[in-house]
């Protein structure tokens, strides 16, 4: 049964280590493994409560994937490099528990947390001109990925690439996303550790690039990027995804994430490795 995002990244302070939040990534955000933008979320929700500045805002974090993380048990460390008046700085690190060995390195994230100043409010960005989700085409889960059933899914712009048939084009698709469970702040709009998860979909994009002929391929994430720009003030999110090249054995790819007013609440960028299954034997 889903829970919804909260539920599931709940964290508890290690009464034993300070700054170590203790945790469990179960199996409804996985796709092979867990979705590295949910343990992103993860860590940012533990940077949050350890920084312990309610007044300061999430406006970017990077994380660097080290290690695969499998689902169970974990420990995030965190540590504040920098406490200032107008920002903040944090640092963390996610690693699974390994009952009995030493744990590979897992994760790390580095946050910037900034009071609001007096400065220009503008958007030269602009959304695409998509249809609203009622006008868009739903998505028809195959049940593979557990991952997508904590989301209501609306193809916007690009290829329904789960229907035979489909056809290569431009490597640039957007999708409507709302959660099932709403993970709400303490405000009331969408909490800002809802993002990661929805900004970590970029390599849809290269495969309607390469087209059905490339067959299944894997993107593992080396790192992830997120700027946070705006509280979202609809349900449903557009994440507009580009690829912007693959060489070698990995690639880039980058997200736009707008609320349905056409406010730009995020964007991201991605490196990626890029696998193949091997053909039996």
């Amino acid at each position: 049964m889903l829970q919804g995002l909260l539920a599931d990244t709940a964290l508890a302070p290690d009464p034993a280590i300070a700054g170590r939040f203790l945790g469990t990534v179960g199996p409804a955000w996985s796709y092979l493994l867990p979705s590295g933008g949910v343990l992103m979320s993860f860590a940012l929700r533990a940077m949050r409560e350890h920084l312990g500045e309610p007044g300061m805002q999430l406006v970017s974090a990077t994380t660097i994937f080290c290690d695969p993380i499998p689902e169970g048990p974990i420990t995030i460390d965190v540590t504040v490099l920098r406490r200032g008046r107008s920002g903040s700085q944090v640092r963390a690190r996610l690693a699974p528990v390994i009952p009995g060995g030493e744990p590979p390195y897992g994760l790390e994230v580095s946050a910037t947390f900034l009071r609001d100043r007096p400065g220009p409010d503008v958007q030269p960005l602009r959304m695409p001109d998509v249809p609203l989700p009622e006008a868009s085409i739903p998505y028809e889960s195959n049940g593979r990925w557990r991952f997508l059933d904590n989301f209501d899914l609306a193809l916007a712009l690009g290829e329904p690439m789960w229907k035979k048939g489909w056809k290569k084009g431009e490597a640039h698709q957007a999708f409507w996303h709302r959660y099932r469970h709403a993970p709400l702040g303490p405000g009331g709009g969408l909490d800002p550790i809802a993002i990661p998860p929805i900004a970590d979909t970029m390599p849809g994009a290269l495969v309607r690039f390469l087209g059905p002929e490339v067959g299944s391929m894997y993107a593992p994430s080396l790192d992830l990027t997120v700027y946070f720009t705006a509280t979202p003030r609809s349900e449903w999110l557009l994440v507009e995804t580009r690829a912007s090249i693959a060489r070698n054995g990995w690639g880039v790819g980058h997200a736009s994430i707008w609320d349905a007013e056409g406010t730009l609440v995020a964007q991201a960028s991605q490196g990626m490795f890029l696998r193949q299954p091997k053909a039996p034997g």
